[in-house]
């Protein structure tokens, strides 16, 4: 992809071998770029697949273009998954804008024992709807391939998976450092386990620690909850190249 051109997501039936369609947000969010016919933009259907194309029609509700050059999906790396405790509105926004800028590809939102915030079940899917934007914004932005899940609000970790992969809760009474449980073998994930503002309950560690999982330190400084997931996620990032 070419550094400067506007960053498109589309659903992947609708990029063909030789044409593709924008509708919805995005056909509008074109509209408000001023998007012209024969600009060149970088479209990606959210699975790892970018094409580049040039715009054939702006309509108000829809924009076609030709595809000039398809890229080839990136070789298989770990599935980044953040699951971040519940924080105030604002907090959570730049937790799954981060997120999705240092390549996590799916955000669980929890409900931790000591989450300040009590959402009920209407504002938290009202909410998912306004992270799913945000993840969406970040994409574009970032230029990423792949479009970022959110999932809905868990309560609890109960549903913590080791899918093929470490689990890694930070705790800042652990001694083992983030770094040096990362596996050297390639996983198929890695999962990584943020607290509130006021950091889990040892019960709440203990539950993870107990289906596999790993109390993980990043060192010294107590971070913010927003600060230490992003870290963690840079830190996967940059071990596995999936930044790259």
């Amino acid at each position: 992809m070419t550094a400067g051109r506007h960053h498109f997501f589309t659903q992947p039936d609708l990029i063909g071998e030789q044409s593709l369609v924008l509708r919805g947000p995005d056909a509008h969010h074109a509209k408000v770029l001023r998007l012209g016919v024969g600009e060149t933009i970088s479209v990606a259907d959210g699975t790892g697949r970018v094409v580049d194309a040039v715009v054939t029609r702006a309509g108000s509700d829809e924009v076609e273009a030709r595809v000039v050059l398809v890229h080839e999906l990136r070789p298989h790396r770990p599935v980044l998954v953040l699951w971040q405790a519940l924080v105030k509105r604002e907090s959570m926004d730049e937790v799954v804008q981060k997120a999705v800028e240092v390549g996590a590809r799916r955000v669980v939102p929890f409900a931790a024992e000591r989450s300040i915030v009590r959402w009920d079940a209407e504002k938290r899917e009202r909410l998912r709807d306004r992270w799913e934007q945000v993840a969406l914004a970040a994409a574009k932005q970032s230029r990423s391939p792949w479009l970022t899940v959110v999932d809905p609000v868990e309560d609890g970790l109960s549903a913590v998976e080791d899918d093929a992969g470490p689990i890694l809760v930070l705790h800042e009474r652990a001694e083992t450092h983030f770094r040096d449980a990362l596996p050297a073998a390639l996983p198929h994930t890695v999962t990584i386990v943020i607290g509130p503002e006021g950091g889990l309950t040892d019960d709440e560690v203990d539950a993870v620690t107990g289906r596999g999982g790993t109390a993980v330190t990043l060192g010294d400084r107590i971070l913010r909850t927003e600060t230490a997931g992003a870290i963690g996620l840079a830190l996967a990032s940059y071990a596995y190249g999936v930044m790259g």
